[in-house]
């Protein structure tokens, strides 16, 4: 049954709709709904139910009735409002000893929203018809001719994937958390997630980032929070540049003395030492004109390592004119979160000032920074900057990072909130350009996209455990697609503004909230 069958006919279980018997078999089938006899003590459960609902809106109602008098009226007495509340306390507590009995008389089940009756039966979406909506919803319309079968077995190998390299920043976590105790754990969690995406034998990479760490803190340029991150990059480094470590190591410090020793521009340390960490990708020659160039372009962003991000692909004269531009009009937008700190718009809006396709991420932003708005009680603008320029739907990557989040949880990588959606995005990163095929013609088809060849940019952006499960298709190299929606999605970049935004914020939320007030992301 192809997906846009299996949407239309679900979303009509769901609200109490018909459905063919041919329709309806091949989703029970699947697994998608469920047959359950109905009895006449199931209906009157259900009729009850409702009028418990409707009477459990109307105390809400009127209690918050209660409170503005009372705030308006200077605590006046509210009888008339308390007489109502008490009949309708009767009627709740009536109407539950009654449900409570029709149970104790042997009620086995249940119809309510959600279930239509066919024959003697109810028809009711079972969970994994629940989240096949869910699913189907967040990617359409790409989907819409694709079987539902294939779809989940390409969802089933994107969350192996998922799966695997979550199990495998668990194992490198354990061998590295007893060396290393001097950092706090949260920064190793961030930085195991990061060198699991990264290609190599899982204890040959621990013992890499053991190394690195230790050469780095002892110098007290990078300190213990960013010897982490510099450790992570160097393993990357060492693996993708074939740099020795000694190089590696003496490169890095050199490059941090050297933004330390002659800054100009405006930030704290903590921005220079981000903005070595990003430069330590860059081949030594092209260093110091870049270097001269951030600095120049800080004194109009007010911040280094935004400068760095949005020179860091050594972009023409004529581009570089166009992000300022842009950037400038982004940071008027974006509010800070607090008068001391202005990082999460600073970044957000060189992320955005990237785009390849400014409208259409500016329509995407938008609607992810709505999102965010509703999940989170600070701004997140550059989460909502990152979604925007990952290839996929706002609402497909936000159900891609549930996916993600889910694993960070189940692998025990993080202690849940805000932690769970950063080490989920950082999951998610390298894994975020997985596509189906119809996905990929759909795109190509439409004018608004800004088609980029995969020929020319799979080998350094694809995943390659997603090349090898055929998610990236036979004949992708032919299909054209907007996956590099900016060039700051690449590794080295992604884990830099990352560090200074997103975990940052997961660390300020693990010291200063307890985490059980807050929402689970996944």
């Amino acid at each position: 049954m192809r997906c846009l069958e299996v949407l239309k006919n679900l979303k009509g279980i769901a609200e109490g709709g018909e459905v063919n018997n041919r329709e309806l078999e091949e989703l029970i089938s699947l697994g998608l709904v469920m047959r359950a006899p109905v009895s006449v003590e199931d209906a009157k459960i259900a009729e009850l139910k409702s009028q418990l609902m409707h009477i459990k809106n109307q105390l809400k109602s009127l209690k918050g009735e209660k409170q503005d008098y009372q705030y308006y009226s200077q605590g006046k007495a509210t009888m008339d409002i308390d007489k109502r509340i008490e009949i309708l306390t009767s009627q709740e507590m009536q109407i539950r000893n009654q449900i409570l009995n029709l149970v104790q008389d042997g009620a086995k089940g249940m119809v309510g929203k959600g279930a239509v009756t066919k024959g003697s039966d109810a028809i009711a979406l079972t969970y994994k018809g629940k989240e096949a909506l869910q699913i189907i919803e967040a990617r359409m319309p790409q989907v819409s001719d694709l079987d539902w079968l294939d779809l989940t077995d390409k969802l089933e190998k994107f969350r192996s994937i998922l799966s695997s390299e979550a199990k495998e920043s668990a194992e490198i976590l354990k061998m590295i958390s007893q060396k290393l105790n001097f950092i706090e754990e949260y920064h190793l969690r961030s930085a195991c997630v990061g060198l699991a995406s990264i290609e190599g034998n899982p204890q040959e990479k621990a013992s890499k980032f053991v190394r690195y760490v230790n050469e780095f803190k002892p110098g007290a340029y990078f300190g213990y929070n960013f010897a982490a991150l510099a450790a992570e990059a160097a393993v990357a480094n060492e693996v993708q540049l074939k740099e020795t470590p000694e190089n590696i190591i003496n490169d890095a410090m050199l490059l941090l003395k050297e933004l330390l020793k002659n800054r100009t521009g405006p930030g704290p340390d903590t921005q220079y030492k981000a903005l070595a960490i990003l430069l330590m990708s860059k081949p030594i020659k092209d260093r110091p004109d870049l270097f001269n160039k951030i600095l120049d372009d800080a004194a109009s962003t007010g911040n280094v390592l935004a400068s760095g991000l949005m020179l860091f692909d050594s972009p023409s004269e004529q581009t570089i004119a166009q992000r300022k531009a842009r950037f400038q009009d982004w940071l008027g937008r974006l509010p800070p979160r607090s008068n001391s700190d202005n990082t999460d718009s600073v970044i957000a809006s060189a992320l955005l000032s990237t785009a390849n396709n400014p409208d259409l991420v500016t329509d995407k932003f938008n609607r992810a920074e709505a999102c965010m708005r509703e999940l989170f009680e600070e701004n997140m603008f550059t989460a909502a900057a990152t979604i925007a320029l990952w290839p996929a739907s706002v609402d497909e990557t936000l159900d891609n990072l549930r996916l993600a989040s889910a694993e960070i949880l189940n692998n025990k990588l993080s202690v849940g909130g805000l932690e769970n959606f950063s080490l989920g995005m950082k999951l998610l990163a390298p894994n975020a350009d997985f596509i189906t095929l119809e996905q990929a013609a759909f795109e190509r088809n439409h004018s608004s996209y800004n088609a980029t060849p995969i020929s020319s940019i799979s080998s350094s952006t694809l995943n390659p455990a997603l090349v090898a499960t055929g998610i990236a298709a036979v004949g992708l190299a032919a299909v054209s697609i907007s996956l590099l929606a900016s060039p700051l999605l690449t590794r080295m970049p992604f884990m830099v503004f990352h560090a200074v935004t997103l975990q940052e914020y997961a660390v300020q939320d693990f010291v200063y909230h307890p985490v059980h007030s807050h929402y689970l992301y996944g």
